[in-house]
């Protein structure tokens, strides 16, 4: 019997009408999108967690700095899980406001970003066919993952 991995997405392009005198505030859909967006899939796999610190169902953060030799490396897999902690430590004691980059290369300085991650945030990325680097943009980061292959 095969073993799979499964997401789901979602995207709501919110829109705020101010208040024009007829009416408080309020949220709505973008006009010209007009519904929520979505979709997922699902990846068959061979049950294999490359890295990311997992033990019984518990996970080890692992620490994301700005500088080079002191970042992740997630490498070309079925599936990558990632997440923001919020925090700049594996404690959970000091709040980051930095960003988790994902990078071009291991030395952050000259880097192509190709997206970021702010606090709390995470996604998942399916199908990666080459290496990624993350970096903090200032302090370390407190970082959850799971590289599935």
């Amino acid at each position: 019997m095969a073993s799979y991995i499964r997401w789901a997405v979602s995207v709501t392009p919110e829109v705020t009408q101010l208040t024009d005198g007829a009416h408080l505030d309020f949220t709505t859909l973008h006009e010209d999108i007009r519904r929520i967006l979505g979709g997922g899939g699902s990846i068959e796999w061979a049950e294999g967690v490359a890295d990311g610190n997992w033990t019984g169902g518990v996970n080890t953060e692992e620490l994301a700095a700005a500088t080079t030799g002191n970042e992740i490396v997630i490498q070309a897999s079925d599936c990558i899980f990632i997440k923001h902690s919020g925090y700049q430590d594996v404690a959970h004691t000091t709040i980051s406001s930095d960003t988790l980059n994902f990078d071009n290369q291991t030395n952050p300085s000259g880097a192509v970003t190709y997206f970021k991650l702010a606090a709390n945030e995470a996604m998942v990325i399916p199908r990666l066919t080459a290496s990624m680097y993350v970096h903090s943009s200032a302090n370390t980061i407190s970082v959850q993952w799971a590289e599935l292959t």
